[in-house]
Parts: structure tokens; C-alpha cells; sequence
């Protein structure tokens, strides 16, 4: 999920799209509410949460990549916001 620090300061001065609207609105800051998994998608206990991203990549900051070669991982489903990004 997708936590960014007070003030988006991951987002740039000049943003646009989607990130204009998030930076605007303040969205998904960490520790809030908006940044929490709704409970009908929160993970198991033995479910692997991927942490670290604070853009649109789900690679950039995270250790995705890792995880999912590690895995042996070939097929991944996306659900979210945005998963076009």
C-alpha cells in the first residue's frame, strides 16, 4: 500500500495527473487513515505485505522485485487505486 510522508515531499513542486489530485488533497499519508488496507483486504498473517512504496511504482522504493524472483513468482494479480501505473 502506498504510505507517503507529510507534505509529499516524494511528489514533485509541479505535479500533474493523478499526483496533482493526491498532493492536493493530501492523500494516503502515513499513519492515517487514508493510507490503512480497508479490512476486507487486510493481509493474513502469512500473507508477504510489500512496504516502501511511496509513488506510482510498485518497484521504485520497495523490495517487490525481490520477493517475487525469490518466489519463483511468474503470475501477479494487482488490485487498488490505481494498478495501470
Amino acid at each position: 500500500n502506498t504510505q507517503l510522508i507529510q507534505g509529499h515531499l516524494e511528489i514533485s513542486n509541479k505535479p500533474y495527473g493523478i499526483l496533482a489530485g493526491i498532493k492536493e488533497g493530501e492523500l494516503f499519508k502515513a499513519d492515517t487513515w487514508g493510507a490503512e488496507i480497508c479490512d476486507a483486504m487486510k493481509p493474513s498473517k502469512t500473507d508477504i505485505v510489500i512496504k516502501g512504496k511511496n509513488g506510482l511504482c510498485g518497484f521504485k522504493t520497495t523490495n517487490l522485485n525481490f520477493i517475487l524472483r525469490q518466489g519463483g513468482v511468474q503470475n501477479v494479480v494487482l488490485g487498488g487505486f490505481l494498478t495501470n501505473c
